[in-house]
């Protein structure tokens, strides 16, 4: 709700935002404003804003031509509202475009929608292992992963045995994990050097609305195997 944005942004003092995973509306709005702010990651395509990006695409792409040959043809991707709508993300349409690449034919089923509450979530999960489950699961964020995993230990699914697993996003706690999470990972380092170059340039009233792309990589771990 951009309005609420708004009055939000009027309230707060403050000389620049870094804006987490924006929305493509929220983005927008503050690219047409002409508000100093840094995007990380978000929907920022096209757009005149500072920001920092993940080149995702032959991760992804790494990821599902593996769990193809393991034998896996029923892939779903679990990921937020604003990557589904108003039509899928960048990475979103990677996916769906490869499983067709591949001759697995695509629908909703692959990427089901849900409402951004944990209710909305659970029954999504409940439905989509009710009578056609997924061979593999492809989560978005870390969060999202932890709790998909924890929907699967309480239904007594096994992870790989019954269905693999695979995080787009890394996380710290997955060092403490056994066997190792497979995911897509990048390294932050850059990232951070780009958003202080970009608040440095900002206190000196210079223009700065580059993009900075950070590659990333596929971690293959112990939650993806063989179909059933």
């Amino acid at each position: 709700d951009t309005s609420k944005l708004e009055i939000f942004v009027k309230k707060t003092h403050a000389d620049a935002w870094i804006v987490m995973s924006g929305s493509k509306q929220i983005l927008e709005w503050f690219a047409n404003h002409s508000i100093p702010t840094f995007a990380i990651f978000g929907r920022m395509h096209q757009l005149q804003i500072a920001g920092a990006k993940l080149a995702k695409k032959e991760a992804l792409i790494c990821a599902i031509h593996r769990l193809y040959d393991l034998g896996h043809r029923r892939m779903v991707m679990l990921c937020h509202e604003d990557r589904r709508k108003p039509q899928p993300g960048a990475h979103e349409q990677v996916f769906l475009d490869e499983l067709e690449s591949l001759g697995i034919e695509t629908s909703v089923y692959n990427l089901p929608d849900w409402s951004a509450n944990t209710e909305s979530f659970h029954q999504m999960l409940h439905t989509l292992f009710l009578h056609t489950p997924p061979s593999a699961l492809l989560v978005d964020t870390s969060s999202l992963f932890n709790a998909a995993h924890q929907f699967l230990a309480q239904k007594k699914i096994r992870v790989p045995q019954d269905v693999s697993m695979l995080s787009a996003d890394p996380d710290p706690s997955f060092a403490w994990s056994s066997p190792e999470i497979t995911h897509i990972h990048w390294d932050p380092d850059p990232i951070i050097r780009h958003i202080l170059r970009w608040a440095q340039n900002i206190s000196q009233k210079k223009k700065d609305i580059r993009q900075k792309i950070t590659p990333a990589k596929f971690i293959e771990g112990g939650t993806i195997g063989p179909t059933p």
